[in-house]
């Protein structure tokens, strides 16, 4: 599994597999999609969940799309960026940034609805493959979160992190597949694999944590209170 789909999938669907095929052998590889797909194709792997784009040309793996899942930013609750009603990219480089690798489709978004400073190689200031240490950052520090707006579900119901209203687009998903070779009779695993997968990835699309309305109109100047000197 590439990191953002492990980080979604992979503590209940070994759950899963525990508790509705507690026989059948579970073996999880984590990596680039690149090493993942060797693997695939040297059947020392049955089946990957990875990132689309990477596999469009690729004849011979046979793929099944997954719901996209919608990019985006969050911070701490309280964070001094959210008395912004609209963020753009000089606001976001007060502070540090934190991501994995994205996939090229949402950061060429980001370069789009933020300008040229809002590509992530040159937004991100933290980068890390496993994404728990970076959710742990955004709740303890000033550190922005970019990634898949649905990793962070659990921390957004509870109040503790917020979604940062940053322009709104809805081209900017991250887009999914399960992978196998293809002209392979499926396993007992890569059958509960797809099955779980699917059921599961609707749900993570589903997620649409309540969000501060973002605002195109121009900030209105503050009035200023004279003090007495």
């Amino acid at each position: 599994m590439r990191f953002t789909p492990a980080s979604l999938l992979l503590s209940p669907f070994l759950t899963h597999m525990a508790a509705n095929h507690p026989q059948v052998r579970v073996g999880i590889e984590l990596g680039a999609t690149a090493a993942l797909l060797e693997m695939l194709r040297g059947e020392h792997i049955d089946a990957m969940v990875c990132d689309a784009r990477m596999l469009y040309d690729a004849t011979d793996i046979d793929t099944r799309p997954l719901a996209p899942l919608r990019a985006g930013m969050v911070c701490r609750k309280g964070h001094p960026i959210l008395a912004h009603k609209r963020v753009g990219i000089e606001q976001i480089r007060q502070y540090p940034v934190a991501s994995s690798t994205l996939s090229p489709e949402v950061s060429l978004r980001l370069a789009e609805t933020l300008g040229p400073g809002g590509a992530p190689e040159s937004m991100v200031t933290t980068r890390c493959e496993n994404l728990d240490p970076l959710v742990d950052l955004a709740l303890h520090t000033d550190t922005l979160l970019l990634g898949v707006i649905c990793v962070t579900r659990h921390e957004q119901a509870a109040g503790e992190l917020v979604e940062v209203p940053i322009p709104p687009d809805r081209q900017r998903q991250g887009h999914y597949v399960l992978a196998r070779l293809a002209g392979r009779t499926p396993l007992t695993a890569q059958d509960a694999l797809y099955a779980f997968t699917q059921q599961c990835w609707a749900g993570f699309a589903a997620v649409n944590p309540a969000r501060r309305p973002y605002s195109s109109a121009p900030a209105a100047p503050r009035r200023r209170t004279p003090s007495a000197r």
